[in-house]
Parts: structure tokens; C-alpha cells; sequence
């Protein structure tokens, strides 16, 4: 098995982790900041990140990519600070807009430099993705907790295919 797929399937496994870990202290929280940013979560989301973090940046490191990778790094400065600046805070939501610019500029980036026959599939993400980062921004004073994780697992979706098309 290449490294970048072992990366990849590490970056996988680790991510899922989050995922469920997030989902299951859920309990009608409006946003996923309100629950990564408590107490109770914020150090095992920062444990799990940190994980993910390196292999994502030895990923990013194989593709040779270096505008990709410098996104990533601004994506991973947003993460932090959501992570450890509560909602309450204006901070947070500078923070947390890094997060949704870099993630829309990664896949922008991608999808302007993919060749013709993955140009539909990574058209579709982007276009979903857009959506919901208007939806989202448009309902910040309700639950965005479902258009947060769509958004994340839009993204995840993207990076796998970009990974699968991009040999």
C-alpha cells in the first residue's frame, strides 16, 4: 500500500473517531463549536486532532502541493481556535470563518486545476458545499448542528474523491 493511502485511511480512522465521538455528546447542542469548545470534549477533540493533524499534513507534504498545503495549515489554525475559544467569544467566529473560507478555497483550488473527468463529481461537492455554507451563514442564530456536519462530511467527501482522481 502507497504511504499517501495509509495516510489517507489514517486520516479516515481518526476522523470517524470525532465524528462519533461529537455525535454522541450531540444532546440538541446548536453547533458543533458548543460542543468541542466545552469542557467536557475540548481536550479529546485537541487529542484527536493533533492525530489527524499530522497525518494530514504528511499527506498534504506527499502530494507536493504547496498552496494546498499552506490552506490546510490556515484550515488547522481555524480548528484550533474553535476549538479553544468559546462561542461567546467574537473571536471564535473569526476563527470559525478561516475554517469555512479555507475549506471552500481548497476545494475552489481543486477543482479549478482537476482535469476534465472529474470535473462533475467535484463540480457537484462544490456546488453543495457553497449551498450549505450560505444556509449556514444565513441560520447562525439556530441549530446549525446538521449543516455543520454536513458540511464537514461534504468536505471529507471531496478530499477522498480528490485523493481517488488525483494519481
Amino acid at each position: 500500500m502507497k504511504m499517501h493511502n495509509i495516510l489517507l485511511l489514517c486520516m479516515i480512522v481518526t476522523f470517524l473517531f470525532m465524528v462519533i465521538y461529537i455525535y454522541c455528546n450531540y444532546c440538541k447542542n446548536p453547533s458543533i463549536s458548543n460542543i468541542i469548545t466545552s469542557d467536557d470534549c475540548k481536550y479529546i477533540i485537541l487529542v484527536g486532532m493533533i492525530i489527524m493533524n499530522i497525518f494530514t499534513i504528511l499527506y498534504e507534504l506527499e502530494r507536493k502541493d504547496d498552496i494546498s498545503l499552506i490552506i490546510i495549515i490556515f484550515l488547522l489554525i481555524g480548528i484550533y481556535g474553535v476549538i479553544f475559544i468559546k462561542e461567546e467569544n467574537n473571536i471564535h467566529f473569526v476563527f470559525a470563518a478561516i475554517v469555512f473560507l479555507a475549506i471552500i478555497s481548497f476545494m475552489v483550488k481543486h477543482f479549478i486545476c482537476s482535469k476534465k473527468k472529474e470535473n462533475d463529481i467535484l463540480f457537484i461537492l462544490l456546488f453543495l458545499q457553497s449551498l450549505l455554507f450560505i444556509i449556514t451563514l444565513s441560520n447562525l442564530d439556530n441549530n446549525i448542528f446538521f449543516l455543520e456536519v454536513f458540511y464537514i462530511i461534504t468536505f471529507a467527501v471531496f478530499y477522498i474523491v480528490l485523493h481517488f482522481t488525483k494519481k
